[in-house]
């Protein structure tokens, strides 16, 4: 299991037994046992990004964070074609405000990572319109943020500060 997937299923753990409490789950799961959505919720823990994208797609309108997290195991998976739709639907939800809180850093965040990562051309292509007027409304702070964040998830070397130069002199200031 790698790390950024053992992290994300550690939030969704948390986030079930954070506030909730195991007995409050327990009854919540009991309940829904007609119900298929634990069972997809387990085979998305177990890795299965399809199961993630659909347990994202039950839970939005309810279990906004749940929803998110399940999409971002989804986005991890790069074994997974789905993985993304799960890029596209997280900076959606973000871009929207459907993920509770609207938020444009995480938003372009979510449109680069699926240009940079090569997705399929005609949601690359909606990705770039996007994340263009996505572009229109950020400070240039937000911006470097969103870039910054996009290159952590890609696993690149954020860009150092710049550093200027003493004219003439050739050393760091």
């Amino acid at each position: 299991m790698s790390i950024r997937r053992f992290a994300v299923v550690a939030s969704i753990v948390a986030l079930l037994l954070g506030s909730v409490g195991s007995v409050a789950i327990y009854e919540v799961l009991r309940s829904d046992a007609d119900s298929p959505v634990p069972m997809i919720l387990q085979a998305c823990v177990e890795g299965d990004s399809d199961s993630c994208y659909s347990f994202a797609g039950l839970k939005m309108s309810g279990d906004r964070d749940m929803a998110l997290a399940a999409l971002e195991m989804c986005a991890a998976d790069k074994r997974s074609d789905s993985r993304f739709d799960c890029m596209y639907k997280l900076a959606q939800a973000y871009q929207t405000g459907r993920s509770g809180q609207r938020s444009f850093v995480m938003a372009y965040r979510w449109y680069a990572t699926l240009i940079a990562e090569d997705g399929p051309a005609a949601l690359v292509e909606v990705a770039r319109s996007r994340m263009r007027s996505v572009k229109l409304v950020m400070s240039k702070e937000q911006i470097s943020m969103a870039e910054a964040q996009t290159k952590s998830w890609l696993g690149k070397p954020a860009d150092p500060d710049p550093v200027p130069i003493a004219v003439g002199i050739g050393t760091r200031l």
